[in-house]
């Protein structure tokens, strides 16, 4: 193999590589190195987890409405298996469903730094119960005015075709 034919196979993947790049819309390229500024964020705090034992990360999930907490041994023990599941599983979720990711970080950091300091649990956010009424009728209500309704069709529908025959009819009389 000669060395221009060895240069040539070399360039070739990256002329490849810089038309699709250049292809890309301008959304999915913010997507990749979105993507990629989070994967350095997050070995970079891994790595920093695993050199320290007193540190935790708070992780939430937008699109899932859910989190973690993750951390070093003696972080875990300062906060308490206890107060770790009651933060994953009521203030995040919770306040993540009502798209308030800022305050479900915020109350998460509260309870943490509240049971490190030994102070107690405030507690997680109060879920509100957003119960829907039904706005269609029960069937007892329906079945109550299917009388009126049938009236009221079937009068609509002897207009629509008596009014028509009667105009007809006049027109056709008069010649």
């Amino acid at each position: 193999m000669s060395e221009t034919e060895t240069l040539s196979n070399q360039t070739e993947p990256t002329r490849r590589t810089s038309t699709s790049i250049s292809s890309l819309s301008e959304s999915s390229l913010a997507k990749l190195m979105l993507l990629s500024m989070l994967t350095k964020f997050w070995r970079n705090g891994i790595l920093q987890l695993k050199r320290g034992n007193n540190k935790g990360i708070v992780v939430l999930i937008t699109s899932q409405k859910e989190g973690a907490i993750t951390g070093g041994p003696a972080f875990v023990q300062a906060v308490g298996e206890a107060v770790l599941d009651a933060t994953v599983s009521e203030n995040l979720p919770v306040l993540a469903t009502d798209e308030k990711y800022n305050e479900a970080i915020f109350s998460s950091a509260k309870r943490i730094v509240a049971a490190i300091d030994g102070l107690p649990d405030p507690g997680g956010p109060k879920v509100n119960e957003n119960k829907r009424e039904s706005n269609f009728k029960t069937k007892e209500e329906t079945d109550e005015k299917r009388g009126q309704f049938s009236l009221v069709v079937g009068g609509l529908l002897v207009i629509a075709f008596v009014v028509p025959m009667a105009q007809y009819y006049a027109y056709v009389s008069r010649k």
